[in-house]
């Protein structure tokens, strides 16, 4: 009977989508905070954002080259700032549902729901104007 009951909530633990995440999950975020730096002044608690993305795995053959995030388009030119297109690549991996990712001057931290993004913005001399910081909780779809 103890053997039934260890097989069974293996299984339930196992097979639960809210534990694991993998490679194709879609994740639906909402932001919880936004701020804006610029040279003379911090703004934060813009109206809150929702949008979501996709881990996919990369081409491991490549060193440091895990996967990559793809945002959707709502959150390009405020929250991510990435002149490529709307994928940011992973540097780092411990598991699917903790990695870093970045993409030219945007950062990106994931763990376990928790979504981090940070984007400075430059103009055409490269000197920064401004940072755009992001806290967010996201649910897999």
């Amino acid at each position: 009977m103890k053997k039934l009951i260890v097989v069974i909530f293996s299984f339930l633990l196992l097979s639960s989508p809210a534990v694991f995440a993998d490679f194709g999950d879609v994740y639906n975020c909402k932001t919880l905070q936004i701020s804006e730096i610029t040279e003379y002044k911090a703004s934060t608690n813009f109206n809150t954002m929702t949008f979501s993305f996709v881990m996919e795995n990369g081409n491991l053959d490549i060193p440091g080259y895990i996967g990559s995030i793809t945002f959707d388009q709502n959150v390009i030119g405020t929250l991510v700032d990435n002149e490529f297109g709307r994928t940011v690549f992973m540097d780092t991996h411990v598991k699917p549902e903790r990695v870093m990712a970045s993409m030219g001057t945007t950062k990106v931290w994931f763990n376990e729901g928790d979504l981090s993004i940070s984007s400075m913005y430059k103009d055409d001399n490269l000197s920064v104007i401004k940072i755009f910081s992001s806290m967010s909780k996201c649910y897999k779809k």
